[in-house]
């Protein structure tokens, strides 16, 4: 079958890098009825849209016959996809019926995650403090030049989004203007770690699949860079995202005060 003939996924899991993508895409590509596609982050609506659809296509196992008329569920996982502000409208202008699921960690645990990852893989040479600091300076005019060049792709708004990727309110509100509200399933990153059986359970009724479970939850994707932050840098995040945590809760319910360690 060609690339063209296939199926496009029916299922696109995103968040908040640092948020359980890794893991909840590694026990749902153990699940009978779905089939995960060949690499984890396949990046096409939001780095690779130029390769066209046959491309993205072919980045998915043809799914296996589950029942008479019933083949596995193709999905995949692409953290950047929430963040990226093209991708809403390019999501729904070629998958219109996809289901959409979306992990959400605590905002200030996310960014200090996030920073982490960047200092491990080498790409930020500044502290923490400088970083936060440095990121509007960064991020500044990317967001426009992307949304006026279809082509161009930004590295910078890519890793540099420590606070920017936390405002979830702002970044929901994209895929709501999409997408009917009964596509979107939104899930808090600590529940699938502390609850993995009923988190999957949950997504599980939202893709209309059989409740199934691993025969266990391995830890994937944890950082070993522990960066100690002080107390005022901490005291500063929760103030810059006091406001969108305002908004987030107007949108769908969640309270700042929900988060774990704010328990």
């Amino acid at each position: 079958m060609t690339g063209r003939q296939r199926p496009f996924p029916q299922l696109i899991i995103g968040g908040g890098m640092r948020c359980g993508t890794t893991a909840l895409f590694s026990y749902l590509a153990k699940h009978p009825q779905l089939s995960a596609s060949r690499r984890k982050e396949v990046h096409y609506f939001d780095l690779h849209f130029d390769r066209g659809h046959a491309w993205y296509k072919r980045q998915f196992r043809m799914g296996k016959a589950v029942s008479n008329n019933r083949h596995q569920l193709l999905f995949e996982s692409s953290p950047y996809y929430m963040y990226e502000p093209r991708v809403p409208q390019r999501i729904h202008n070629t998958i219109p019926d996809a289901r959409l699921v979306f992990l959400l960690r605590d905002p200030i645990d996310r960014a200090i995650s996030h920073y982490q990852k960047n200092l491990k893989d080498q790409r930020e040479c500044l502290s923490l403090r400088d970083a936060l600091e440095a990121e509007e300076e960064r991020l500044a005019g990317e967001e426009e030049k992307m949304l006026n060049d279809p082509h161009y792709c930004s590295a910078v708004h890519q890793y540099f989004s420590y606070k920017a990727r936390g405002r979830y309110a702002i970044l929901i509100k994209r895929f709501f203007r999409y997408f009917p509200r009964n596509q979107i399933l939104l899930i808090r990153s600590s529940r699938l770690f502390k609850q993995p059986t009923l988190t999957l359970a949950e997504v599980c009724d939202f893709l209309g699949v059989t409740r199934w479970q691993p025969d266990d939850y391995p830890v994937v994707n944890q950082s070993r860079i522990k960066t100690v932050v002080p107390k005022h840098i901490r005291d500063q995040l929760e103030s810059d995202f006091e406001p969108y945590e305002r908004q987030l809760e107007e949108l769908i319910g969640w309270r700042s005060a929900d988060w774990p360690d704010k328990k």
